[in-house]
């Protein structure tokens, strides 16, 4: 599974690397504004891609563990349960996260933009 998210990973950094230019070449910012309206853009689109990273890693966690439970053991059972708590806190802690951030964007930049 390491092997499996390394190379994904390299392969997904390495297509982020060369469209993140291209965006940038292609839509040239005309002034400030401009600029700091596509900077939150690709803010936004890295927010995306990360919360689908972690529910996907999250759901693969728990396909796996659920793969070698047999129901008896009490440790399979423990861990089982500790990964889909921590999980479920971690995904609810990002989104909180993003929707308070949402909220103040939105009260601070009535008029900006």
């Amino acid at each position: 599974m390491t092997k499996l998210l390394r190379t994904y990973g390299t392969h997904a950094a390495l297509l982020g690397v060369l469209l993140v230019p291209m965006r940038l070449a292609y839509a040239a910012p005309e002034n400030f504004k401009a600029l700091v309206n596509q900077l939150v853009g690709l803010i936004d689109l890295a927010t995306i891609a990360l919360f689908s990273l972690a529910i996907v890693f999250f759901f693969w966690t728990v396909i796996v563990q659920m793969w070698g439970y047999d129901g008896g053991s009490a440790e399979q059972k423990k861990k089982l349960q500790e990964t889909l708590f921590w999980g479920v806190l971690v995904i609810f802690i990002m989104v909180s996260i993003w929707g308070i951030i949402e909220i103040l964007q939105q009260t601070l930049s009535r008029g900006l933009v």
